[in-house]
């Protein structure tokens, strides 16, 4: 099994709402989740708590094995952020997907690299 994240690749601004799908595949073919629990956890590159730990995510299109992650304004403002002044524009953060089947296998996939940074207004 392997989930594959659609668009994570786009940068976040810390402060504004977040969607992040993707879609769990078998041996290259979607693989229906109906019935799977889905959880994310995210941590920034150089921390080893969770910032976000086992948030749940919306099966959209279980058949088709899609998933979605949807973070809020004041939860994308729990990611760290590079500090006014600072040298860097953006913070390297991590995912990790938590899959449990119907049956009770469980299988984690990742970590996905994604960028977030602090909004300029």
């Amino acid at each position: 099994m392997a989930v594959t994240p659609v668009n994570l690749g786009e940068t976040i601004v810390a402060g504004n709402d977040y969607l992040f799908t993707i879609t769990v595949t078998l041996d290259g073919a979607t693989f229906d989740i109906t019935g799977a629990t889905l959880t994310c956890s995210i941590k920034a590159e150089d921390e080893t708590t969770d910032l976000i730990a086992d948030h749940a995510m919306t099966i959209t299109t279980a058949a088709s094995g899609i998933a979605t992650l949807t973070l809020t304004d004041a939860e994308t403002l729990t990611l760290r952020q590079p500090n006014p002044g600072d040298h860097k524009a953006t913070i390297t953060h991590f995912a990790d997907v938590k899959v449990v089947q119907s049956g009770g296998n469980i299988s984690h996939h990742g970590p996905f690299a994604f960028l977030v940074r602090r909004a300029i207004t």
